[in-house]
């Protein structure tokens, strides 16, 4: 077939084409002859292996385009087929009804950080992003609108350059961007059906203007994270976070950190953020809290060097014996594929191995030759939990 257009409206073709479903197994060439109002394009598909394409109604070819800046915006452009035919396997013609051309409109380009593409950059642009990098918004036009420095992730380099597009800073601030930005989480020692709270302390050298970061821990052994706020002194900054649940089973939360007056943190400001928790009347057991995805930046879009100390919890109360127990629990081989050992004073231990769905696969009472058949196992990685009189053990295995 051929396709006529107009280049001058400032539409082109490729020449670019991707197969689909229907037409695996094909070869496409696409010709073009880009000459102002009279460009066209030939299209061939065809298969050198005596393949079909089945009757069905569905994409057989994708053609791509690009619009330049000369096009009109709010703008039609048409593109007309003509010469369409079609043949079977032994060249014989077949009828054919197709669509005379089709059009594409050429929308407004809105401004970079007008994410709801409403023609203003405000806070509803900032609501929007923030709901992106917390994972609440899967709109795929805000997530890819939310990009703001194109680097392929949305975060809180992003938010910052929208803060400063909707207040108008568009000069480079002298800031220390200088010097190690220290994270720290607790190590907790926790009873049973209670509620407390703790603080995540920063040892800033750098000015800070916005921060990200997660929190891991294992739910499980009966402790949760009830709240996430800042302290009383950043009352000029802002704080929104997200609870979730990572692939292994274990809880994360999402806290996205910024200001909107244009301040950064003090330096060396010490308790940054109070978390509130709680423990139910079963808890018991070990669980790390973890960061990741730790990021700091200032005014001026910098990645500020970091480090991230993580905490622990630990419940009813484990003592130093019990630690040392626990620490001494392992599996081996890791990576394994037929058999899976463990080590350490496990015996009547309960052991289960869960899928990156959080799903039960194997579940073993541990006896004294502690070897766990894991052969009828899909390849893949796995979460294995391993739960004696007081202790709870948790690692990650590869099968083979």
């Amino acid at each position: 077939m051929t396709l006529n257009y107009d280049a001058t409206s400032g539409v082109h073709l490729t020449g670019d084409y991707e197969l689909t479903n229907r037409t695996q197994g094909f070869t496409a060439t696409i010709n073009v002859n880009e000459n102002g109002v009279n460009s066209s394009a030939t299209v061939l598909l065809y298969s050198m292996s005596g393949a079909s394409i089945s009757p069905n109604t569905g994409e057989i070819l994708k053609i791509f385009f690009n619009v330049d800046g000369n096009a009109v915006e709010n703008s039609n452009t048409c593109i007309n087929l003509n010469n369409v035919l079609v043949s079977d396997v032994v060249s014989n013609s077949l009828p054919v009804n197709h669509t005379e051309e089709f059009c594409i409109f050429i929308a407004e380009q809105f401004a970079i950080g007008d994410i709801n593409e409403d023609g203003n950059i405000n806070i509803f642009d900032l609501q929007i992003l923030i709901n992106v990098i917390l994972n609440n918004d899967n709109n795929s036009g805000h997530i890819a609108n939310s990009d703001l420095n194109d680097d392929g992730n949305v975060n809180i380099f992003d938010l910052q350059a929208l803060i400063n597009l909707i207040l108008g800073n568009n000069s480079k601030s002298l800031f220390s961007s200088d010097g190690l930005n220290t994270i720290t989480l607790p190590s907790l020692e926790l009873t049973t059906n209670s509620v407390g709270e703790f603080f995540v302390k920063l040892n800033n050298e750098s000015s800070i203007s916005a921060f990200e970061f997660d929190i891991i821990y294992d739910a499980s052994i009966g402790f949760d994270i009830l709240s996430v706020g800042l302290v009383e002194s950043l009352d000029d900054f802002e704080i929104s976070y997200q609870e979730s649940n990572t692939e292994n089973g274990l809880t994360k939360i999402k806290v996205v950190v910024y200001s909107m007056s244009m301040n950064n943190l003090p330096i060396n400001i010490g308790e940054l953020i109070k978390i509130v928790y709680e423990t139910d009347e079963m808890a018991n057991g070990f669980s790390d809290l973890d960061f990741t995805s730790v990021i700091f930046t200032n005014q001026n879009l910098e990645n500020l060097e970091k480090e991230a100390v993580n905490g622990n919890v630990t419940i009813n109360g484990i003592n130093n014996l019990e630690k040392t127990n626990l620490e001494k629990i392992s599996i081996y081989p890791n990576p394994a594929k037929d058999k899976l050992f463990v080590s350490g004073n496990v015996e009547n231990a309960n052991l289960k191995i869960f899928n990156l769905q959080s799903q039960l696969v194997l579940e073993k009472v541990l006896t004294d030759d502690k070897a766990i058949d894991i052969s009828k196992l899909e390849i893949g990685l796995y979460t294995v939990k391993i739960q004696t009189k007081n202790n709870i053990f948790i690692n990650k295995l590869i099968k083979k």
